[in-house]
């Protein structure tokens, strides 16, 4: 595993452990998700650039066998 798959793992796992725990304390409306649908909401730039990486990750895949 090259340096960079480590830190992209560990930050995934990172980011799932804390939705985790927004899911599970008392604070409404603090999980990962709901705070990326109000910041998308103020800057709609964040959902247009999530949508461009998520085309530059994975849209390579879609033509492999």
């Amino acid at each position: 595993m090259s340096p960079t798959d480590f830190v992209v793992v560990c930050l995934l796992l990172l980011l799932l452990l804390w939705e985790l725990w927004t899911v599970v304390n008392k604070i409404p409306g603090d999980t990962v998700s709901e705070s990326i649908k109000r910041v998308s909401f103020r800057y709609p730039i964040v959902a247009f650039l999530a949508g461009v990486l998520a085309g530059h990750w994975w849209w390579p895949l879609c033509g492999t066998p």
